[in-house]
């Protein structure tokens, strides 16, 4: 059985934060490439592979540092992969048609969060990190998963939950490694 979650959110939901503090939870992550285009964080520890990259100190990680042409290499990895556990984050692999393309994979237990705030958090988190991004963007970024949660087809599939401050984080971070079996 394939096991994968997605999570997805506007920028300054915590999402890359997330999956850095699951990191942080195992020390044997190594850098992998196991398929072309496909930078992956493996933990044998945890037998998980996180998709994208996750450099020390930049703020931002995940698929976003991947290429543009991801998409289809990460769809063919797990389609050919047996039994793997796989997470990712980050617009690159989460819209609407990679979704739908993974819900058509055989054998696959599919797990989708999509992490929000409040604008008055989001604010905040974005002069935290110095981060300057244009209104229009944010704008694009908010009806992208409006149109994804009034998608029949990925209605049923996408989870909301809250992520304002560290009990939720620890909350997400449980439910992560509940979905995975993972216990520590």
């Amino acid at each position: 059985m394939k096991k994968v979650l997605a999570i997805g959110g506007r920028p300054g939901t915590g999402k890359s934060t997330l999956i850095k503090k699951l990191m942080n939870e195992y020390t044997d992550w190594v850098r992998i490439k196991p398929f072309p285009l496909v930078d992956a964080e493996y933990s044998k520890e945890a037998d998980l592979v996180i998709i994208g990259k996750y450099d020390e100190g930049e703020v931002f990680g995940g698929t976003d540092k991947l290429s543009m042409a991801t998409q289809p290499k990460a769809l063919e990895y797990i389609k050919t992969s047996h039994d793997i556990r796989v997470i990712f984050e980050g617009d690159r692999l989460f819209n609407g048609s990679f979704l739908r393309d993974l819900m058509e994979v055989d054998d696959i237990d599919l797990k989708v969060l999509l992490l929000k705030a409040k604008e008055k958090t989001l604010t905040e988190r974005y002069k935290e990190r110095g981060t300057e991004q244009s209104v229009q963007f944010l704008n694009s970024r908010q009806t992208k998963y409006d149109n994804m949660l009034m998608s029949f087809d990925l209605m049923d599939l996408i989870q909301e939950r809250t992520n304002e401050n560290l009990e939720d984080q620890n909350c997400l971070l449980e439910e992560i490694l509940e979905f995975f079996d993972i216990f520590h």
